[in-house]
């Protein structure tokens, strides 16, 4: 006999215990990456006691860690038991690929949590972050300190990037060499990709002085830092020069709010030539501002982690580069938290 429960209880209830639950499987893969599982699986399928031979670890631990990961999608799991890594895991989680290895961000995992989001009802009761953020003399050295760990967000997808214009940004006898415009460099994920995959194509970069050392690093790292020229300012007021063939504005519309973010616009379709284009890569709320969740999730942090910083619509999005003169704008889907918006200043 089974007792009968109010309408939706049992569902609701799931409901909060998956919410609350949720906070377990970051820990997870920062545990995973901490004792080197998937590194060990990348050369082929292993069981139980091979994996914790080569991370050193329990089998009473491994093993509920392991078929964790399986529910994740991380591992998968055939009939002998022996585990394997999945296509993202894979791409995403050894140590080979380290451009597009998240290692680094799930490690820092901890300090995120206690620094930021142990703050958010303050945050929220204020409207401002504890600590106040994006203003140089606080802000150059920490985010010096962190873009490097940021890559592999944006790494795939400046690579997808850069395969689109390769063949469009090659040098011609018409308008000669290519240039493009990297506004808030960062650790140059953006501009280097496009300088790796486009010959002769020059990169200004610009951002703040603590942090073009990174992006200088990057690109010497990268072998491209002689076509890189860095230009060193606040974005509000840097001139940014002109006639660039493509302008990227990485991820920074969100960390700056709706009337810097307007005005970052019309600043770059002037320094664009005719017929160039802007890309903008960001978190893109959908209409009701209720999704992606992980749109949603970074929405929220932005109240923790910036002082006017915010998310935004498609729509709001595309408005505002019509309003600043930018046509054909269209979206380039590449591995990426929301497809690049893409927009052309005529000719």
């Amino acid at each position: 006999m089974t007792i009968s429960e109010p309408n939706g209880s049992a569902a609701s209830f799931l409901r909060i215990q998956d919410i609350y639950w949720s906070l377990v499987p970051p820990f997870m893969v920062q545990a995973a990456v901490k004792l080197g599982v998937f590194d060990a699986l990348e050369r082929g399928a292993l069981d139980l006691p091979a994996i914790t031979r080569l991370t050193k670890t329990s089998q009473r631990g491994m093993s509920r860690l392991a078929d964790g990961l399986v529910g994740l999608g991380l591992l998968e799991r055939d009939s002998d038991g022996r585990y394997a890594l999945t296509a993202a895991s894979a791409t995403y989680l050894v140590s080979s690929r380290p451009e597009a290895n998240w290692s680094r961000v799930f490690a820092g995992i901890d300090a995120e949590i206690r620094v930021a989001w142990e703050h958010l009802a303050e945050s929220i009761r204020s409207g401002k972050p504890p600590v106040a953020h994006n203003r140089e003399e606080i802000s150059g050295q920490v985010f010096a300190e962190v873009v490097e760990d940021m890559v592999p967000m944006s790494w795939s997808a400046s690579e997808a990037l850069a395969r689109h214009f390769k063949s469009t940004l090659e040098p011609d006898s018409v308008r000669g060499t290519p240039t493009a415009l990297d506004v808030a460099s960062g650790s140059g994920v953006w501009g280097i990709p496009l300088a790796l995959a486009i010959p002769q194509l020059q990169v200004t970069a610009v951002d703040w002085e603590q942090v073009l050392e990174v992006t200088r690093r990057a690109a010497t790292r990268h072998g491209v830092v002689e076509r890189f020229r860095f230009l060193t300012g606040n974005l509000d007021t840097v001139d940014f020069g002109r006639d660039y063939r493509i302008a990227v504005l990485g991820h920074v519309l969100h960390a700056i709010g709706e009337a810097r973010s307007r005005a970052l616009l019309r600043k770059t379709f002037a320094a664009l030539a005719p017929g160039g284009t802007i890309v903008v890569p960001e978190f893109i709320l959908d209409e009701q501002r209720s999704g992606p969740m992980a749109t949603v999730c970074f929405s929220l942090s932005m109240v923790v982690l910036s002082d006017d910083g915010a998310t935004f619509t498609l729509s709001e999005l595309t408005r505002w580069l019509h309003e600043v003169g930018f046509a054909d704008v269209r979206l380039l889907h590449a591995p990426a938290p929301s497809p690049l918006i893409l927009a052309t200043k005529p000719r």
